[in-house]
């Protein structure tokens, strides 16, 4: 089964690109990461600016996604889930007959309700909010844990 993680946002830390990197070569999987330009923030934070910025990213994430694809979308209102049940998650896409399992990370403001609604599971790593490009790295972390 191949493995997607479908980001919102580049990464602009060299150092935290190295560590994906390094966390990328020791994959059994066959991951692919996809970045998708982040919309420019919402001036104001007004919420009708806010909801155009995720309607347009939402429009971009679904373009990435195939009738194929088992979709978990991280978001703040997702189960918060544990390592193990991570783990099990991803065996059960792959059992699911799926050819692909697709990992969405939102940009900062999250994700869209469109994104959502596609989604086979909604879950939240944690309680507190992570950077996304952060993100990438804890979801391959996890991933490393397949290897085993």
């Amino acid at each position: 089964m191949k493995i997607c993680i479908l980001a919102i946002g580049s990464i602009k830390e060299q150092s935290l690109r190295d560590i994906i990197s390094s966390k990328l070569k020791g994959m059994k999987y066959e991951v692919e990461i996809i970045t998708i330009d982040e919309e420019r923030e919402a001036k104001n934070g007004r919420e009708r600016e806010i909801q155009h910025k995720l309607s347009e990213e939402g429009v971009q994430i679904l373009a990435g996604l195939r009738r194929t694809d088992y979709v978990v979308s991280l978001a703040i209102e997702g189960k918060l889930i544990q390592s193990g049940y991570f783990v099990n998650l991803v065996k059960k896409a792959k059992n699911s007959g799926k050819e692909r399992i697709v990992l969405i990370i939102g940009g900062s403001n999250g994700i869209s309700d469109e994104v959502k609604q596609k989604s086979n599971e909604l879950i939240s790593l944690s309680r507190m909010t992570f950077p996304h490009q952060l993100t990438r790295a804890i979801l391959l972390d996890l991933l490393g844990e397949l290897n085993g």
